[in-house]
């Protein structure tokens, strides 16, 4: 199994960068056709137009949209082209509404979606549309990168499991990346023994499954001793010098996770790693 299709968002930022080098340098690894879609983002239309139309906005304010996105186009492939890499960029102008379906429709045909952190930036409107686009407009298996330069990802693996399908999907899509590493590590915080979503041992299922690919899985369990369960997670992850984490995404509602918290929110707010995710 391999990834053969790579798709990240490029604004021309330094983090922007970084993600697209590591879109690079995952496709030599992996033998993949990369994508960089940049974006030329419209300003919002007049209050008199009907569904944000684009004939709503002025004929110099979309030429400055399509203008701003083929800029950003010719260097990403200026990137690509040193790179030697079979890659292609596609510049899209749309609205900020806009801005998660374009990009979930590019990252529904590809293998896996490379993307920023999307919490805690100047530029949180168009990361989390970007985040959210991939995982539910796309589908697709979601790689968040931290906020500096990735050196290595897949080396030593996390998976946090729940016993949940969101978690199973991202273990799944996860695969090109278990068989290439050198650990795996399968990690529950408090797991709650039942017949449906851990079985009377938790984590031995999934690690089961896995080992009849060949692949061999340590399980840890956690108490999360009043600690959030991300805080654990993240904890677990710097101590053991894990490089990348494998988790489900958006268990409740995205309004759940956003009003009150959750897993996914907790990670996402403070990225420590490459994080694959999947819906």
């Amino acid at each position: 199994m391999s990834y053969k299709t790579l798709v990240t968002h490029w604004d021309g930022a330094e983090l922007a960068t970084h993600r697209l080098d590591l879109a690079v340098n995952l496709a030599t690894r992996f033998d993949s056709h990369v994508i960089a879609v940049c974006f030329g983002i419209l300003p919002p239309p007049p209050a008199y137009s009907y569904g944000g139309a684009i004939t709503g906005l002025t004929t110099e304010e979309i030429e400055e949209a399509q203008t701003h996105a083929s800029a950003l186009a010719d260097k990403a492939r200026e990137s690509l082209d040193r790179s030697s890499n079979h890659g292609e960029t596609q510049p899209v102008i749309c609205g900020l509404d806009g801005l998660a379906a374009n990009f979930g429709a590019r990252a529904r045909y590809a293998d896996l979606a490379i993307v920023g952190q999307p919490y805690g930036g100047p530029d949180e409107d168009v990361l989390v549309r970007v985040v959210e686009g991939a995982l539910f407009d796309g589908c697709a298996a979601t790689l968040v990168c931290p906020n500096r330069v990735v050196n290595s990802v897949g080396e030593s693996i996390l998976i946090a499991w729940n016993g949940s399908p969101e978690a199973l999907r991202a273990v799944r899509s996860a695969l090109p990346f278990l068989y290439d590493g050198k650990r795996i590590e399968l990690l529950l915080v408090d797991p709650i023994v039942g017949p449906i979503d851990y079985g009377e041992e938790p984590g031995t299922q999934v690690a089961l499954m896995l080992a009849r690919r060949g692949l061999k899985v340590d399980v840890t369990r956690l108490p999360d001793l009043g600690k959030r369960t991300s805080t654990v997670i993240r904890e677990h992850a710097g101590n053991t010098g894990a490089d990348l984490l494998v988790m489900g995404a958006y268990g409740h509602s995205r309004f759940q996770e956003f009003v009150l918290g959750g897993v996914t929110r907790g990670i996402l707010e403070n990225v420590p790693i490459p994080v694959l995710m999947s819906h």
